[in-house]
């Protein structure tokens, strides 16, 4: 069954707590921080071991490399202070609609509530690194797996979010490199019915550059977004989206990133798990990212290639998945709920109600 070792380490000047396969040789770290994912480094056969995820070392690196380093600037503040450029962590993206409403619908079009929405951070919803304390989280092993638990009180770490209102935590690491699995529950012991949009943010790098990575998937739908990135709650069938129609293969669209800026949501059918690969074909390997209920949505987003000096290559693609899309919680109030496509629908939970998710990275193996 092999064995796990857990070890304190330090990635450039961040503070990790590494759990590895000393069997496989298989990683997982992660900070103190908002539970970041610093390295996850996974066997692959007849390859060797490969670290899929970019971590806020790799971009301090990068900002450095291109002159884009502030004074004192280290990896360590970037990942406190600047949001969720590298890593993985937990996202709750109804926070990303910066001094929006959530307006909360019923089944029978009944209105539950409506929510000021604030925000952590104004680029992103995610729990802020630097909030969450050491004591946070432990770690544990036995002789088939490790993980890390813990507990969030969302009222005190992100606003918008009534107390009472707790995410669960489990990170669960195989010995046998069948992947990663994050599972939530989030409870709800609050006074009101509340909405949830959670997900992860996470920054994956296969290879030197993204420009060499495909992407593919099952999804059968993009939301459809106005000038500001709002979703319409229109869903555009994926055979028919600009930038993946030319991909569209009839059951998978298999997309090339090459130039591609991309900040897109994929839906998916009822009888599909949500799932993106992402891959490097020369270098033969890549790893696949789903979430489970099968509701769920994937945002993927990239480096505009325009914004980088013409002697640097973007390095990373994020790949999110997620409950529900944030911005879908605060469509216009006066839009009616005929409008909007079912599977944008909101997820509400229940005062004295729990609801549990999981999000899965496996590495993905390109058959020779």
């Amino acid at each position: 069954m092999g064995k796990h070792e857990i070890t304190d380490i330090t990635i450039e000047d961040i503070p990790c707590m590494q759990l590895q396969n000393l069997e496989t040789g298989a990683i997982y770290a992660v900070s103190p921080y908002g539970l970041s994912l610093e390295r996850l480094q996974f066997p692959f056969e007849d390859i060797g071991l490969r670290d899929v995820v970019y971590g806020h070392a790799d971009w301090a690196e990068h900002r450095r490399n291109v002159g884009l380093a502030e004074e004192g600037e280290t990896a360590l503040s970037l990942l406190q202070e600047k949001g969720t450029g590298a890593g993985g962590t937990l996202i709750f993206p109804a926070n990303r609609v910066h001094g929006g409403k959530i307006k909360v619908v019923g089944p029978n079009g009944e209105v539950y509530g409506n929510y000021d929405v604030g925000t952590n951070h104004e680029a992103s919803g995610s729990l802020l690194h630097g909030n969450t304390p050491k004591s946070f989280f432990d770690f544990e092993i036995n002789e088939a797996y490790g993980f890390v638990k813990g507990s969030i009180p969302l009222s005190e770490t992100l606003s918008g979010f009534p107390a009472g209102v707790h995410a669960f935590v489990h990170h669960s690491f195989s010995i046998h490199g069948q992947g990663f699995r994050r599972g939530y529950s989030i409870t709800n012991n609050s006074d009101n019915n509340i909405p949830i949009a959670l997900g992860n943010h996470d920054s994956f790098r296969i290879g030197d550059s993204i420009e060499d990575m495909v992407l593919e998937t099952a999804a059968d739908g993009v939301l459809e977004t106005d000038d500001q990135n709002n979703p319409t709650g229109r869903v555009i069938p994926i055979d028919e989206h600009p930038l993946f129609r030319d991909g569209y293969r009839g059951y998978r669209t298999i997309v090339p990133l090459r130039e591609l800026s991309l900040d897109n949501t994929f839906t998916f059918p009822n009888h599909e798990f949500p799932e993106v690969k992402v891959y490097n074909p020369s270098e033969g390997y890549g790893v696949s990212i789903s979430v489970s209920p099968a509701q769920g949505m994937i945002t993927v987003w990239t480096n505009d290639p325009a914004s980088f000096p013409a002697n640097d290559r973007r390095k990373f693609i994020a790949v999110e998945p997620l409950t529900a899309h944030g911005a879908t919680l605060s469509l216009p109030a006066e839009r009616a709920l005929r409008d909007i496509d079912p599977r944008l629908a909101q997820v509400l939970l229940p005062r004295g109600k729990a609801m549990h998710y999981e999000f899965l990275i496996k590495p993905y193996l390109i058959a020779s």
